[in-house]
């Protein structure tokens, strides 16, 4: 499971930077349009980039949170979809969140207690 979430936060990684990339090809020039899109990128790569060293923590507040961060991001992403017609690389963010999402989820705790202290 390790393997699968490493290689999810980096594919949403990935898929931020090529977002951000791509900015200048459809919002050309300093808009709030071309702000909003490139954001969206930042917010992927936070995404990954946190999905990323969340892999092995065990304490419950992180799990938490980054259940929390999945969610909301799994759920804008879904949004956004719906919004423009289901685009397929609308829904390839929609299936790496859900993927990290679910993997994460299935992740539980490795020994220890639930908040991390080891005594």
């Amino acid at each position: 499971m390790k393997k699968l979430r490493v290689i999810l936060s980096l594919l949403i990684a990935l898929l931020g930077l090529a977002h951000m990339c791509f900015t200048p090809v459809f919002y050309p020039g300093w808009t709030l349009d071309s702000l909003w899109f490139a954001s969206t990128g930042i917010a992927l790569i936070f995404m990954g980039l946190a999905n990323y060293l969340l892999i092995g923590r065990n304490e419950t507040w992180l799990r938490i949170c980054g259940a929390v961060a999945n969610f909301s991001m799994l759920t804008i992403l879904a949004m956004v979809a719906v919004i423009i017609g289901g685009a397929p690389h609308a829904l390839v963010g929609v299936a790496l969140a859900l993927g990290l999402f679910v993997a994460a989820a299935v992740d539980g705790p490795k020994g220890g207690n639930a908040d991390g202290i080891n005594k």
